[in-house]
């Protein structure tokens, strides 16, 4: 009787085990397979990504662990249900409990947010789990009873999920080792860089006086740089979407209508961008982009990317998310967007946030006892209290504004950091040897230079000039200097020109001509984005204009645009005025062939949100 019992044990807990096996192995497979859908890996012609995107999930312990997990609970389970006569009973007791676990075996996690479901609130997350343990349930019981009894034939069908997961763990690559940056095609790959609110003359390479940028500096020795590039506005959505365009914000739509949040506009639905070309020429387009309310899928930059990935938190977590997608790509030509939002005034405790290894770098003691707070207003901090300096023109010393301007740069220096991690990065994944990549900003920053602080729709140059490093394949032309005025509008045909595809019409032109063929025609640099409010370079020039007002300054003579020259120039503002009438009349004609998608409206939180970092 005893033997029997034992017998009768041993047989049920060997069918637990298959049983177990094969939930373990699935649910390793299910657990690659959400994780390929956060990576965003599941739309079409991302089949290989999600590949890769499984081989490296299933190559560490999870597999294993997950297998021989539900194994060992599976045949202590069958082998407690042995003693229960009733065979519904043993079926619940072996379903439940499995279910359960597969479902934790899925998502690593109990009902939390968790590695690849980690956007879901408490409910849905609640919901999603509850599903995934009736499913693991129901598996448990179908897989009870088609692996019911022995044979080699169920032994092997149990273990298949396992060793289907062992054949994707084998095909996983290191970084190192992932593939070329150019495709079999001849393709090659782009990497453009944003890193927002980063004004040029902070940078070293730009004539900084301070060692604020030295990653930076040290990729610009090996790049193309060009020393005079102009913003179309300060505006993150309307000057990357010029970026994207090659068109001024009239021609695309990116334009506001005043300073609300909900009278800022998105581009035109059916404007060209760099990313649908690219895309349809071959390219696999991915973005990783901050989290602020413009870079939001809906607000019409993410036209064109195969892949739109909000990644929270600062540049560490885009590189590391950035490491992550060069691992799945393994040399596919791709157009990388990388975005971040680190240098931008943040909204909470100090206007300008840095690492600590940099505080009081450059800043010191702060003045008079200053926080980043408003004595007569608690809860008013950091960009909100920069904003509201800015409606009151509050008198401020000059300390305070130096103190500001100096956790600017604490921030860079912070930023720059992580630059140099992301361009060592890119050279283990064989993009700067093989590779075009490129660095700029969308805006620059304001410390009263013209009485107002952050970015606020001024049109003068500590707003608009940026900088543009371009590297070509190998470091071909670097250390070169381009001192011809540009502006943002020229960098998607530029992009073009450097990987040899073509582009729909735009306004901008590349600016890799006057590397071969130097030209001498000046041409001019348009700005503006609000109704009667433009600017226009040419040769040292610069006129801005508001209504009926003019102004012109000498910027090689006056580089902080300090003095109005218009006056004495009236032939110079004539010029420049026949110059911004014939861009108008040529955007208007561009945007009267597209058509408009009216902006998503922002949710209460998304206000709030925005409000808080000076919008």
């Amino acid at each position: 009787m005893s033997g029997t019992a034992t017998g009768g044990w041993s047989a049920a807990a060997w069918r637990g085990a298959r049983v177990g096996l094969a939930l373990g192995g699935g649910a390793a497979l299910a657990w690659a397979l959400l994780g390929a859908r956060r990576d965003g890996y599941l739309g079409a012609g991302l089949l290989d990504l999600a590949c890769h995107s499984a081989s490296r999930r299933l190559a560490g312990a999870r597999l294993h662990l997950s297998a021989a997990t539900l194994a060992l609970l599976g045949a202590l389970l069958c082998g407690a249900a042995a003693k229960l006569r009733s065979r519904p009973l043993r079926h619940l007791l072996l379903a439940l409990p499995l279910g359960a676990a597969t479902a934790v075996a899925i998502t690593g996690a109990w009902i939390a947010r968790d590695e690849v479901t980690p956007d879901l609130p408490f409910a849905k997350a609640l919901v999603l789990h509850g599903a995934l343990a009736a499913a693991g349930a129901v598996a448990a019981f179908l897989a009870s009873l088609l692996l019911a009894r022995g044979g080699i034939a169920r032994c092997v069908a149990a273990a298949l999920p396992w060793l289907a997961g062992g054949a994707f763990a084998l095909d996983d690559q290191p970084l190192g080792e992932a593939g070329a940056a150019r495709g079999g095609d001849g393709k090659q790959s782009l990497v453009l860089v944003s890193l927002d609110t980063l004004r040029a003359d902070r940078l070293g390479c730009y004539g900084g006086e301070r060692d604020t940028t030295p990653h930076l500096d040290a990729f610009a020795a090996t790049a193309i740089r060009f020393a005079d590039v102009s913003a179309p506005f300060a505006f993150t959505l309307t000057s990357h979407a010029t970026m994207m365009t090659g068109l001024d914000p009239a021609a695309h739509g990116a334009t506001l209508l005043g300073e609300k949040i909900e009278q800022r506009l998105r581009p035109y639905r059916d404007v060209p961008t760099l990313a649908a070309a690219l895309r349809d020429a071959g390219w696999a387009t991915i973005g990783l982009v901050d989290t602020c309310l413009w870079m939001q899928p809906g607000w019409g930059l993410e036209r064109g990317f195969m892949i739109w990935r909000n990644v929270p938190g600062g540049a560490a977590r885009k590189r590391e998310a950035l490491a992550t997608l060069l691992r799945d790509l393994r040399g596919r030509p791709a157009f990388l967007f990388f975005h971040c939002f680190d240098a931008h005034s943040d909204g909470k405790r100090l206007p300008y946030e840095r690492d600590a290894r940099d505080a009081g770098r450059y800043a010191g003691a702060p003045p008079a006892g200053f926080d980043g707070c408003d004595p007569a207003e608690a809860t008013r901090c950091a960009s909100a209290l920069l904003r509201h300096w800015n409606d009151t023109a509050a008198p401020l010393p000059d300390a305070l504004v130096r103190h500001l301007s100096d956790l600017y740069d604490e921030g860079i220096r912070s930023l720059d950091r992580e630059m140099g991690d992301v361009v060592e990065l890119l050279r283990t994944a064989g993009l700067l040897d093989r590779g075009v990549v490129a660095i700029t900003s969308d805006h620059g920053e304001e410390f009263r230079e013209h009485g107002r602080f952050m970015h606020d729709a001024q049109l003068f140059e500590e707003s608009l000039r940026v900088p543009l490093l371009l590297r070509l394949p190998g470091g071909s032309s670097g250390g070169r200097v381009v001192g011809a005025p540009a502006g943002l509008v020229d960098l998607a045909p530029t992009l073009a020109d450097a990987l040899g595809t073509t582009l729909p019409p735009m306004q901008g032109r590349s600016l890799l001509a006057a590397l071969a063929t130097p030209d001498d025609e000046l041409r001019p640099v348009f700005s503006g984005a609000l109704p009667d409010e433009e600017a226009v370079k040419l040769g040292r020039f610069k006129l801005l204009r508001r209504g009926e007002q003019r102004q012109l300054f000498d910027l090689v003579a006056d580089p902080r645009e300090t003095k109005d020259v218009a006056a004495g120039h009236p032939d110079v503002v004539e010029a420049l005025a026949r110059h911004l009438d014939g861009r108008r009349a040529e955007n208007a004609a561009l945007a009267a062939t597209r058509s408009r998608a009216g902006a998503p409206a922002p949710s209460a939180a998304e206000i709030r949100k925005m409000d808080a970092i000076g919008y």
